[in-house]
């Protein structure tokens, strides 16, 4: 690995030095039909929570109400070091998972950009913005990350992701809970893929 030009960041009143690193990246060469493709649905713990109940949104419109409107630096570098902290653990926890059950790709859903219904506006629309999944930062840094480890990472439409079968075999039935499916056709071959990740 080449080294790269050092950079000086400095954090609230700390200082750190960041030392990038380039080089080449050997992805996995394993044949399509032997590659280990996650697909297993597990729950990731973050701090999202604090965006849905309000808690920044609300403190910094009672600050806007006490001091007028203005920028507030103070409450948006919070908001904005706690959205890259969801980020960054939410794709050290999907690493963590493909490393676990030594997956060879992995497979996100290329989603589209965020809409807002028609009529939001204001602290409406700032809560929504805020409480929105930062996706494509998360899939970015799982890229990286995966790239480091030498996964690759595939991206795949969203249509029909859940319908379907893992394997090719045809479209699923599930139950009320949404939480057991059941093969009820078959119509593609196999891909020989063992699980699969969706995001």
């Amino acid at each position: 690995m080449k080294e790269c030009s050092p950079t000086l960041v400095r954090k609230e009143k700390r200082y750190a030095l960041h030392i990038a690193y380039e080089g080449d990246v050997k992805l996995t060469q394993a044949e399509f039909s032997k590659q280990r493709v996650c697909a297993a649905r597990f729950r990731i713990n973050t701090f999202r929570s604090l965006f849905r109940d309000g808690r920044f949104t609300g403190k910094l419109k009672q600050a806007q109400r006490q001091s007028g409107i203005g920028a507030k630096p103070n409450f948006w570098r919070q908001m904005n070091g706690l959205q890259t902290h969801i980020v960054h653990d939410t794709a050290h926890q999907i690493i963590a998972f493909t490393q676990k059950h030594s997956a060879d790709v992995i497979i996100m859903e290329y989603l589209g950009k965020m809409r807002l219904p028609k009529g939001t506006w204001g602290a409406k629309r700032l809560r929504a913005k805020l409480q929105f999944w930062a996706k494509r930062r998360i899939q970015t840094k799982v890229t990286e990350m995966a790239h480091f480890l030498g996964m690759r990472v595939s991206m795949v439409n969203p249509a029909n992701t859940s319908a379907l079968a893992f394997d090719g075999s045809g479209w699923v039935k599930r139950n009320t809970k949404r939480d057991v499916a059941e093969r009820i056709g078959c119509w593609l071959p196999s891909f020989g893929c063992n699980r699969r990740l969706s995001l």
